[in-house]
């Protein structure tokens, strides 16, 4: 892998985990909204019928498995939720989302996970597959596989930030336009006005971001020092 490659996958792991991570808050608050003190239990026929030994510490005759433990705990299903969710791989908070019909029937808990929007389920089921192949071959190192199937892994990334409002969502209401310095600057001060009291680095990030979504890699961009001397005239001439 060449040092921009390297520097491609961490940009695209980053969109992954905040993906992931904004999943995860949304199930618990759903869940927790759905199903008020039964938020763990709901979920009890789906540990066992497709987690049995996923989860396990230990080996031989000390071997536990921690969705069983988990179940046993004399606790609050609020905090054994957490805990679950804590653990849980991304792969199986999709299939939740996509597989327990008990779930995601559910017309309260869909309201309150999309937000009220409509979704059509089948894209839903293919985006989350892609998402799954997405990350392994992110934590595999397959540059080849990630590589042939760029623009989908991209448009997946698009579909669930989307979707779930991710933190660095606001990329998708620019227009697509070829990622020069002074061509990214003027769209994102023209749609956000405070974007220049972000520190240099977060807009550094933000080039990246744009690249990657116009289908352009890493080392294709400007050199940060080159977007930052950019950013210091700019502010320096709005003093």
């Amino acid at each position: 892998m060449k040092n921009a490659d390297y520097v491609e996958f961490g940009k695209i792991y980053k969109r992954v985990m905040d993906i992931e991570l904004v999943l995860k808050n949304s199930l618990f608050k759903s869940l927790q909204f759905t199903y008020k003190h039964q938020l763990f239990y709901v979920l009890i026929p789906f540990f066992k019928s497709e987690l049995k030994g996923k989860y396990t510490t230990g080996k031989g005759k000390s071997q536990r498995d921690c969705i069983i433990d988990l179940i046993n705990k004399k606790q609050s299903d609020e905090i054994k939720l957490k805990e679950f969710i804590h653990m849980a791989y991304l792969s199986d908070i999709l299939k939740i989302l996509t597989e327990y019909k008990k779930v995601y029937k559910d017309v309260k808990f869909h309201n309150c996970f999309y937000y009220n929007k409509k979704i059509n389920f089948n894209d839903l089921k293919k985006y989350a597959s892609k998402l799954k192949k997405l990350r392994n071959d992110i934590m595999h190192f397959n540059i080849t596989n990630y590589k042939r199937n760029k623009s989908i892994y991209i448009e997946t990334l698009i579909y669930w930030e989307m979707l779930i409002y991710c933190k660095n969502c606001f990329i998708h209401s620019l227009p697509p336009i070829k990622p020069t310095i002074n061509n990214i600057l003027t769209q994102l001060k023209e749609r956000y006005p405070d974007i220049y009291d972000s520190d240099d680095r977060y807009l550094c990030d933000v080039f990246d971001d744009i690249a990657l979504k116009n289908n352009l890699s890493v080392e294709k961009l400007p050199q940060y020092w080159s977007i930052g001397r950019q950013i210091y005239k700019i502010k320096k001439s709005m003093k």
